[in-house]
């Protein structure tokens, strides 16, 4: 009975906190997702991304729908650095919006904010851990 207390009580404050999405930030971060690949493929022609493709990997969309945060990463052999495309996609995040304005119809359109995402580093990291034999307990519940 306690276990199923604290069980609600976490989810409740998982809702506060922003942690689990609703069915409506997951829909239209989906559609916006799908919008922004078409986009960057069809729509931009900045210079940068000649020289390299990217991966867009998620969009999250805060519970108020007015900031999607656009989780994104060079493919590997792309000639720009991660650092330097998230700069130069953030400078154009204007562009973006007003050509995602043209696609997806919305009350509020997001401000689009670019973050590099780092989940398959981590990921990586995470399985090295577990696959090496020297790694004690404590470390690998570390991560």
């Amino acid at each position: 009975m306690l276990t199923i207390r604290k069980f609600i009580r976490d989810i409740e404050m998982s809702k506060k906190c922003g942690l689990i999405l609703s069915n409506r930030q997951l829909k239209v971060g989906e559609t916006i997702k799908r919008s922004l690949i078409e986009i960057v493929r069809d729509d931009l022609h900045e210079l940068f991304l000649e020289k390299t493709s990217i991966i867009i990997s998620e969009v999250r969309m805060t519970p108020d729908l007015k900031l999607a945060k656009v989780f994104l990463l060079p493919m590997i052999g792309s000639d720009l650095s991660s650092e330097a495309l998230l700069i130069s996609m953030n400078k154009i995040a204007f562009k973006v919006r007003n050509l995602l304005a043209n696609r997806i119809r919305l009350r509020y359109l997001p401000e689009i904010k670019f973050i590099l995402d780092d989940s398959f580093d981590r990921a990586s990291k995470i399985e090295s851990l577990l696959k090496d034999e020297n790694t004690s307990i404590e470390e690998k519940q570390l991560c």
